[in-house]
């Protein structure tokens, strides 16, 4: 949608088809995700293509497709890099910024669960969990519960996702967002899910000191390793000080609740970021712009608390929430008869509003909505005081 409103054609390969995608565009749903991605892309239309996903957790992959066709991303050299959680600490020390300790073994690593056991080919937050040591740390699911581990302290403060854009000379900050986190009323089970990423609302009204230094952060990023074009920083805000934990290189789940809000298309200016001659211009009068009305967006992610068959009933729903909108209210649709299994994403809801604890609200309703029209019941929901602090 981003690329339509950029006034691309675009076509996509993509896990599961929903149905708001292949209304969209051309589409070709991915079996063997993402390896079939290898197959489709070469048979696909003529002309350039980008990722999202977690396809930074596949560079041998991303490199051979881009032999294939024009990539507007990272390439394999620059994945390899910035994914490595030690590399990435260095340089953000070097540079003058925080990061939480990190070790690819748990020898000495306390196991009272200050430090998190993470996969190196970690997305979503899914299969983070503390390290309480080796009794009982079974990880189940996915090609991320079989990924090698390392280990990383835990840093008190606010979740924030920063959306940069690299150009070969430095990088602009975007916008940065509150992320959501683990949360019951999104379907996550806060025992094995705490760290599942279940959402953003933003953009954050940010000092001009702490503007600075994301501007700053992304800088760093994009001179250190190589980045080009959109990318993410997910960070820990507390006070005035930014821990960096891990680079999203690619459109990330937080741009599209950043374009509801600022006047900006995020794949223009994405494939602009490859072209010396029309990046500066460019982002030189993104930063003169203001945000809409100092509105907020946000947008929450709802998984399936257990096995979940789609009915018409809330395909109806669904299709109601977006009658007559320019932007939805409901997106990720699955089609009628789709059995999404317990922990599985079912749908992605947006809510806009004068604040952030207004949209907070409006997710949570429509989630309760959600939830009903699947006759799917959940445990209750923490308040939006606990979650907004």
């Amino acid at each position: 949608m981003s690329a339509q409103r950029g006034g691309m054609n675009p076509w996509a390969a993509d896990m599961f088809g929903d149905r708001d995608l292949q209304a969209c565009c051309p589409c070709e749903r991915i079996e063997n995700y993402p390896h079939g991605l290898e197959r489709a892309l070469a048979a696909a239309p003529a002309g350039p293509w980008m990722y999202t996903g977690a396809l930074e957790n596949y560079p041998d992959l991303v490199d051979r497709i881009a032999a294939l066709r024009p990539l507007y991303g990272m390439g394999g050299e620059s994945l390899r890099a910035v994914r490595d959680p030690q590399r990435l600490a260095a340089v953000v020390h070097a540079d003058g910024f925080s990061a939480p300790r990190c070790s690819r073994s748990s020898a000495n690593v306390p196991t009272d669960g200050s430090w998190l056991s993470k996969p190196q080919a970690s997305a979503g937050g899914h299969h983070i969990v503390p390290w309480h040591g080796e009794v009982g740390h079974a990880v189940r699911g996915g090609a991320a519960a079989r990924s090698p581990r390392y280990f990383q302290e835990q840093v008190d403060g606010l979740p924030a996702s920063a959306v940069c854009i690299g150009t070969r000379d430095g990088a602009n900050c975007l916008g940065v967002t509150r992320q959501l986190l683990g949360l019951p009323w999104c379907g996550a089970n806060r025992g094995t899910d705490r760290f599942r990423y279940c959402g953003s609302i933003g953009p954050l009204d940010l000092s001009a000191q702490l503007a600075e230094r994301f501007e700053e952060l992304g800088s760093t990023m994009a001179r250190s390793f190589g980045l080009v074009g959109l990318f993410g920083v997910d960070v820990i805000v507390h006070g005035d000080e930014i821990w960096a934990i891990e680079v999203n290189p690619r459109y990330t789940a937080s741009i599209e609740v950043l374009e509801r809000i600022c006047a900006m298309n995020a794949v223009n200016l994405h494939i602009q970021a490859f072209s010396a001659s029309s990046a500066s211009s460019a982002f030189q009068t993104l930063k003169r712009r203001e945000h809409r009305g100092r509105r907020a967006a946000g947008k929450a992610v709802l998984y399936a608390p257990s096995n979940v068959v789609i009915r018409p009933a809330f395909l109806d729903w669904a299709e109601s929430q977006n009658s007559g909108l320019a932007w939805p209210t409901v997106a990720d649709i699955p089609s009628p008869g789709t059995k999404i299994r317990a922990a599985q994403p079912i749908v992605t809801v947006f809510a806009e509003d004068s604040d952030e604890r207004s949209v907070l609200n409006g997710l949570k309703a429509l989630a309760a909505e959600a939830y009903w029209n699947l006759a799917v019941s959940l445990p209750s929901a923490n308040n939006s005081r606990a979650e907004m602090s």
